[in-house]
C-alpha cells in the first residue's frame, strides 16, 4: 500500500470518528417523553466576553430546548418527535453566564417562543426555551441565543457535573432497582447540599415514588466526591407512617 493510500485511509477513519463523537444520541428523560441530546458544532467568536448559539429545530406541536454546558437538548412536549437541523455555538454555556437571552431569528406565522428560563444554581445551570407550533405540520425554528461570560469557561470536551442530579440519578436507580422499572420517581425541587470539606458535599432531599395505585414519599441522602466527579454512597428511606408496599 502506498503512502498515498494510506493517508487516505487514515484520514477517513479520524473524520468517521469525529462525526460520532458529536452525533444525536436518544435519550429518555424523566418524565419519560422523547428527546434527544447533542454537541453542537463551535465557531469561535471575536469577543471572548459574549457568548452565542444559533439553534435549528424542527418543531411539530410542542418541544423545550434545553442548554448546559457542551450540549445542548431538545425534549419533545406534544407532537412528532422535534430534531436538530443543524446548530452551532461560539462555545459552551458557562455555568455562571449573565445576560442570558433567547430570541425567534426567523418568523413563523403562528409559532411563538414561551417559558425561556436562564440558567442558574436553582435550575443546575441549564437554560431552556419552549417552542409552541399550532400549525398542522412540522416547521423549522431557529433561535438565537446570547450570553456574557460569567467566571470560568469550561472547554467543550469538560462535562460539568452536578452532584445534585448524580445524587438523585443514583438513588432514582436504586429503588427501580428494588421495585422494578415500571416505577415513577419524582424529587422534590428543594435540595440541601452540605460542604464536609476535603471536595466532599452531602446531599439531601426528598421525592414521591409510585406505581400503580401504591405511592409513597421518601427521603434520600447521598455523599458525593466533587473532586472525582462520582456519588460515594446514597441512601433512601420511605416515611415509616406511611403504608406502602415499595421498599
Amino acid at each position: 500500500m502506498n503512502k498515498t493510500a494510506l493517508k487516505a485511509i487514515v484520514a477517513a477513519v479520524a473524520f468517521a470518528a469525529a462525526g460520532a463523537a458529536t452525533a444525536q444520541e436518544k435519550l429518555r428523560f424523566d418524565n419519560g417523553q422523547s428527546g434527544m441530546i447533542f454537541t453542537p458544532r463551535y465557531q469561535p467568536a471575536g469577543n471572548p466576553s459574549e457568548g452565542r448559539c444559533t439553534i435549528r429545530v424542527w418543531v411539530d406541536d410542542r418541544a423545550t430546548v434545553i442548554m448546559r454546558g457542551d450540549e445542548i437538548g431538545i425534549r419533545t412536549l406534544s407532537g412528532k418527535t422535534a430534531r436538530d437541523e443543524g446548530s452551532f455555538c461560539t462555545g459552551p454555556l458557562p455555568r455562571h453566564a449573565t445576560n442570558f437571552r433567547v430570541a425567534q431569528a426567523n418568523q413563523v406565522p403562528g409559532g411563538r417562543l414561551v417559558d425561556v428560563d436562564a440558567p442558574s444554581p436553582r435550575n443546575g445551570f441549564t437554560g431552556s426555551a419552549t417552542i409552541d407550533d399550532p400549525q398542522n405540520g412540522g416547521r423549522t425554528y431557529v433561535l438565537d441565543v446570547t450570553w456574557n461570560e460569567g467566571a470560568y469557561v469550561p472547554p467543550p470536551s469538560q462535562a460539568y457535573f452536578d452532584s445534585e442530579r448524580a445524587c438523585q440519578e443514583r438513588v432514582r436507580a436504586d429503588i427501580t432497582a428494588r421495585n422494578g422499572r415500571h416505577i415513577d420517581v419524582d424529587f422534590r425541587p428543594n435540595v440541601r447540599k452540605e460542604d464536609m470539606g476535603s471536595g466532599r458535599d452531602r446531599v439531601r432531599g426528598g421525592g414521591v415514588a409510585s406505581r400503580r395505585d401504591d405511592s409513597a414519599r421518601f427521603g434520600y441522602e447521598c455523599i458525593v466526591d466533587d473532586r472525582r466527579d462520582r456519588v460515594i454512597s446514597a441512601s433512601y428511606e420511605f416515611r415509616s407512617h406511611e403504608s406502602t408496599a415499595l421498599r
